[in-house]
């Protein structure tokens, strides 16, 4: 066998190793980038939620001053199933995969929104 047949072979057989290893990585990589997006997105669903029970159920109590600990629940409670309901399935499993509790999550996002709108307006539809 001459050298030239040799090392064809030698680079065959290392691609073939390296290809799997290689096409492996690209994905995992690519499928954090897409998860991050997903959360990302799925952060965005929930300060909408947050702003809509601020505008649907939230505003009106206040100006009525009868936005007391009840109502606040509720608010919480109608946040967090709209924000679950405007999930999809993938965003919901990226969720549950990166931090093991759906609701959990979401909670703890609708308080980060409500921390900042009311920085951003003076008021939340929590007590934070």
């Amino acid at each position: 066998m001459d050298i030239q047949a040799m090392l064809q072979t030698l680079f065959i057989a290392v691609a073939c190793a390296a290809i799997p290893v290689v096409v492996k990585a690209a994905t995992g990589f690519l499928r954090e980038i897409t998860e991050g997006t997903v959360i990302n997105e799925a952060v965005g669903i929930i300060c909408d939620a947050v702003d809509e029970t601020n505008q649907t159920f939230a505003d009106q109590l206040r100006e009525d001053g009868t936005f007391n600990e009840e109502n606040q629940k509720e608010a919480l409670r109608r946040s967090l199933e709209n924000s679950i309901a405007k999930m999809n399935d993938r965003m919901k499993d990226v969720i549950e995969k990166h931090y093991n509790d759906l609701n959990s999550w979401v909670l703890t996002q609708i308080e980060a929104a409500c921390k900042q709108n009311k920085k951003d307006r003076g008021t939340t539809i929590f007590n934070n």
